[in-house]
């Protein structure tokens, strides 16, 4: 995998859920860079022809990849600048990051997510992903949804290990996860044993 592995050893917080304080997500634009002088190729400069972005981060320092970098905070996707879903997850552990990168890898849409850079971001909390997708078809586009491990704690499912999911909209409001699914849940239980 290609993906620059980012330590933050302290991050600002942007929101707690399941258990975790997530770190804040970041909207990053910003420009190219170009040489003074070509020829020699030195002295470089902003290039402000190639605007880049946005896409999203968990660190505000860019670290030189951008000229004139803007980091904006955000709390929810505007549909006027962002497109499709940043999904923020929580991995408690090295092996299942390393299970969701390689899916991640294997079903990316080639050319939409647009940070190239660091999607991998260790904590002392744990590891983050922050990744930038295309919104699946025929369901809510520009979502802000993080996601953490949790244990169900009643019911017949009491002890299994599953996601939880917070799911942002445009307007900051909190979506119920099932708007994720592909078919109807109060039919599907009728047809358990």
């Amino acid at each position: 995998m290609t993906a620059k592995i980012i330590r933050l050893d302290q991050y600002r917080g942007g929101i707690k859920h399941a258990g975790i304080v997530f770190p804040q997500v970041y909207r990053a634009t910003g420009y190219s860079w170009t040489f003074a002088d070509p020829i020699t190729q030195t002295d470089l400069i902003p290039d402000t022809r190639y605007f880049h972005g946005p896409f999203y981060v968990l660190d505000d320092t860019d670290r030189g990849t951008l000229s004139n970098a803007k980091f904006e905070p955000i709390d929810r996707l505007d549909p006027s600048v962002d497109r499709g879903w940043v999904i923020v997850r929580h991995h408690p552990s090295e092996v299942l990051m390393d299970g969701y990168l390689r899916g991640y890898w294997d079903m990316r849409v080639i050319g939409f997510d647009q940070n190239l850079g660091a999607i991998v971001y260790r904590t002392k909390n744990g590891i983050f992903t922050c990744v930038h997708r295309e919104a699946m078809p025929n369901k809510p586009d520009h979502l802000l949804i993080f996601i953490g491990r949790g244990v169900v704690q009643r019911g017949r499912f009491s002890g299994l290990e599953v996601d939880n999911v917070e799911v942002i909209d445009p307007l900051g409001k909190d979506l119920d996860d099932s708007i994720f699914a592909e078919y109807d849940e109060e039919e599907d239980e009728h047809d358990l044993p």
